[in-house]
């Protein structure tokens, strides 16, 4: 009769205490019973169960098919991590467990699971270290954008599209304030960054600082270049028509096709040319600061040449000029103190008998008016030979290359292109 074997199995699957660097003394604690172990025949009675009966051997702790150092040298060998050499400690150990596996069998097992291991393992430290190296990149690429915003300047491209912004702006039909004009010149710049190749700008906290102070800047040179148009246009030496200075600066300015404009860009020259004629005083005064000197585009060599100091002189007083009480500052109070009275639209109702008037002292060269007058509303004018009774129809001299008609934008809403031929003048007026 063949007794019963006693079986014990207790792998420790815990986490090992061992580093990488004493993989080759690891050990394996297990126990199990030997496959072969048996006791041989008793004539003993059988003793009470819990007590061993003299003829059998207890089944004792022995060590698995592979030892411990085969399995840590070819963890060793793989270049394994700690937590794989663990794996293939339990893989021994379950590969012993029962019959068990033969030794080739469990020793090819071991060593395959072992090369899988190992090439997992050498992907992670690749990848550690191509992480390492690009945290050192961006690390070494973050200091040189740090060090690279010292030096950071426009391009001549980006220059020349914020200056056209800028005239675009300062031209709008529309406009009644052109002190903080640069606002809206931003606003613009921003939305269409794309277009205007300034991507590279804006979220980057002192490039949008750089590009404010170069918009404030082509603003007052812009403005400072429009100031002078308008006073040369009216002056006895230089007068320029009405529609020849209309189209002039739309060319200067707005740039494109200017064969058809909305009369409110002639609304708003008539009214501008009107406020310089009545306050003849600022014409002398000084534009409010030093700017480029071109009209069109800004220029590079501006950003590197040293400025020219202004020459002192006895007359002129020291000190920059009281905000609102420079040129651009009386006018934006004068357009606001008028559409307080005649509202926002300078094409409506309460405007129109007003720069009617206007366009007529205006195409008399303001003739018999002395400098500084205010307007006089004539209450006996003229019929028009045009169908319509306002003085928004009002023929104006020939515009340059427009061939033997004289052009004058009509129309009703602002937003519409008509307008209108007026047959019979060939030429400059006297």
């Amino acid at each position: 009769m063949n007794p019963t074997p006693l079986t014990h199995v207790d792998f420790n699957f815990g986490s090992s205490p061992n580093s990488p660097e004493d993989l080759g003394s690891s050990t394996l604690h297990s126990t199990a019973r030997p496959r072969d172990t048996f006791t041989g025949p008793s004539s003993s009675p059988p003793h009470p169960t819990g007590s061993p009966s003299p003829g059998h051997s207890m089944s004792m702790p022995v060590a698995p098919i592979l030892s411990p150092l085969v399995v840590d040298t070819i963890a060793r060998d793989f270049g394994l991590e700690p937590k794989q050499l663990q794996l293939l400690r339990t893989f021994v150990g379950f590969g012993s467990l029962g019959p068990g596996l033969s030794l080739p069998d469990l020793a090819t097992r071991l060593f395959m699971l072992a090369a899988t291991l190992g090439e997992a393992a050498e992907r992670r430290r690749v990848e550690r270290a191509k992480e390492d190296e690009r945290r050192d990149y961006r690390a070494i690429w973050r200091d040189l954008q740090i060090r690279l915003e010292e030096t950071f300047c426009f391009t001549r491209q980006q220059k020349a599209n914020i200056r056209g912004i800028v005239q675009e702006v300062i031209y709008d039909g529309n406009r009644t304030k052109f002190l903080t004009m640069h606002i809206d010149v931003l606003a613009v710049l921003e939305k269409r960054q794309a277009v205007l190749s300034l991507e590279n700008i804006f979220g980057v906290p002192g490039r949008e600082r750089s590009l404010s102070q170069i918009t404030k800047r082509q603003c007052s040179s812009v403005r400072n270049a429009w100031r002078a148009d308008l006073i040369n246009s009216i002056d006895p030496k230089t007068f320029v028509t009405l529609a020849d200075f209309v189209y002039a600066s739309a060319l200067k300015y707005k740039g494109g096709t200017v064969e058809e404009l909305p009369q409110i860009y002639t609304v708003h020259a008539v009214l501008l040319r009107r406020f310089v004629f009545e306050n003849p005083t600022l014409k002398a005064a000084p534009a409010e600061e030093e700017a480029p000197d071109s009209d069109i585009e800004y220029d590079e060599a501006e950003e590197t040449r040293p400025r020219k100091k202004p020459k002192k002189t006895p007359a002129k007083k020291a000190g920059k000029i009281a905000k609102g009480e420079n040129f651009w500052g009386r006018v934006d109070e004068w357009f606001k103190n008028e559409v307080a009275e005649r509202g926002s639209s300078l094409t409506g109702p309460k405007w129109k008998s007003y720069v009617d008037q206007l366009i007529l002292d205006d195409q008399s060269k303001f003739k018999g008016l002395a400098p500084g007058s205010a307007v006089v509303m004539l209450e006996n004018r003229q019929p028009l030979e045009s169908s319509s009774s306002s003085l928004f129809d009002l023929p104006v001299q020939a515009q340059s290359g427009l061939g033997g008609y004289g052009y004058y934008f009509v129309g009703g809403a602002i937003q519409e292109h008509a307008f209108i031929q007026i047959r019979g003048v060939t030429g400059r007026g006297a």
